[in-house]
C-alpha cells in the first residue's frame, strides 16, 4: 500500500471520529438539558468538554 493511500485512510478515519464526537456531544447536551428542565445552556459545558477531550484523544492518543 502506498504512503499516499495510508495518509488518506487516516484522514478519513479522523473525519469520521470528529463527526461521531459531534453527534455524541450533541446527545449529551440534549440529554443533560432535558434532565435539568430544558436548561441546555448549562449543559453545553459537559458537552464541550466531551468534544474537546475526544479531539485530544483522536489527534494525539490515536496516532500509531
Amino acid at each position: 500500500m502506498s504512503e499516499h493511500s495510508e495518509h488518506s485512510d487516516n484522514k478519513q478515519a479522523s473525519v469520521g471520529a470528529i463527526v461521531m464526537l459531534l453527534i455524541l456531544a450533541a446527545l449529551v447536551v440534549l440529554g443533560i438539558g432535558t434532565m435539568n428542565g430544558g436548561d441546555t445552556v448549562s449543559a453545553l459545558i459537559p458537552g464541550g468538554l466531551l468534544f474537546l477531550f475526544g479531539l485530544y484523544a483522536v489527534f494525539s492518543l490515536g496516532k500509531d
